[in-house]
């Protein structure tokens, strides 16, 4: 289970840093909802990423180093290009598979572990469900 956790939190890591590359490389007539989107969500991926990072120092007593994620995880290198409305949601639609993909995987952990996926997928899930959905 620790290799696991290390692994999500590398690919939540990841997210966080495209979210991040969306939010600084949208233009357009929707820059101001697009930029504020992608903000809140390198903040809620970082947020996970720090505490899956956590979860995994209890288990192991040390976590992989942030500078190698995209290496452990074989994160391919992010698209350095502009972003529109539309474009900027399919990113969004992407990234979000990949977590709550990710989140379930963890999800019979144990009880502990278990509750806080199940709240972070929770938000994920509601996000592509409901709120990315919409977007397109």
């Amino acid at each position: 289970m620790t290799n696991k956790l290390q692994m999500a939190a590398d690919i939540f890591t990841c997210a966080a840093g495209e979210f991040k590359n969306v939010h600084w490389n949208v233009r357009g007539d929707e820059f101001d909802t697009m930029h504020d989107v992608a903000q809140r969500y390198y903040e809620r991926a970082s947020k996970d990423a720090d505490e899956l990072s956590e979860w995994t120092v209890g288990m192991t007593g040390t976590a992989g180093s942030p500078n190698e994620a995209a290496t452990r995880c074989s994160w391919p290198p992010a698209d350095e290009s502009t972003f529109d409305r539309n474009s900027a949601v399919a990113k969004f639609t992407d990234l979000i598979l990949v977590l709550v993909g990710t989140l379930e995987t963890l999800l019979n952990e144990g009880p502990a572990l278990g509750n806080y996926v199940a709240t972070a997928l929770e938000f994920w899930a509601k996000e592509f469900r409901y709120f990315n959905n919409r977007r397109q």
